[in-house]
């Protein structure tokens, strides 16, 4: 059993990638950190991680090569992109430019 802590924007499905290799033993870290599933996590947030590897070889690439995943918007799932952005992929037709 070890512990390891969530860097900034992680979520419980990385922090499992990267200590198990794989999204297979979700249920046992879930349990293993009393979670319901859904639930988020903050940077920070000490982890129980009670169970090996279950994708070795998937594991030991990310071991080699420093690979931490960190795919949530913000320390927590769910939070929005900086409202600030802009440009033409922020756009909405008739709100931001109008289409003649």
């Amino acid at each position: 059993m070890k512990k390891v802590k969530a860097l900034p924007g992680q979520s419980l499905f990385d922090i499992t990638i990267q200590e198990l290799g794989s999204i297979e033993g979700m249920f046992e870290v879930l349990r293993a950190n009393g979670m319901a599933p859904g639930q988020g996590i903050n940077a920070g947030d000490e982890m129980v991680i009670s169970i090996g590897p279950v994708d070795r070889q998937r594991y030991k690439y990310i071991l080699q090569n420093g690979i931490r995943p960190a795919t949530a918007f913000g320390d927590t799932a769910g939070e929005l992109p900086d409202p600030g952005l802009g440009g033409i992929g922020y756009w909405t037709i008739e709100t931001d430019f109008v289409v003649q």
